[in-house]
């Protein structure tokens, strides 16, 4: 099993919810994706590492944009250096 494809996806998800907050719309919607999708897909992410693999750069990334859009300063840094 690969998270490369579902970090892919959330990264993308990440970055729509942002600029459609940022663009000043949907806020409610905005906090419903965070908690039904964002945060669910970070933590299935977070439990397949791909080791030394360019997967875990998306890995990485997505890990990052949910930990921002969940507001989430220590997953953030997790998302960076690691556990």
């Amino acid at each position: 099993f690969s998270t490369y494809l579902e970090s892919i996806w959330l990264l993308q998800l990440c970055v729509a919810v942002d600029a459609l907050e940022a663009a000043g719309g949907a806020r409610a919607l905005g906090g419903r994706v965070r908690d039904a999708i964002v945060a669910p897909s970070a933590r299935l992410i977070a439990d397949y590492p791909e080791g030394g693999s360019n997967r875990q750069v998306w890995n990485a990334a997505a890990r990052l944009a949910a930990a921002r859009a969940l507001g989430d300063a220590e997953g953030a840094v997790r998302a960076v250096v690691g556990e």
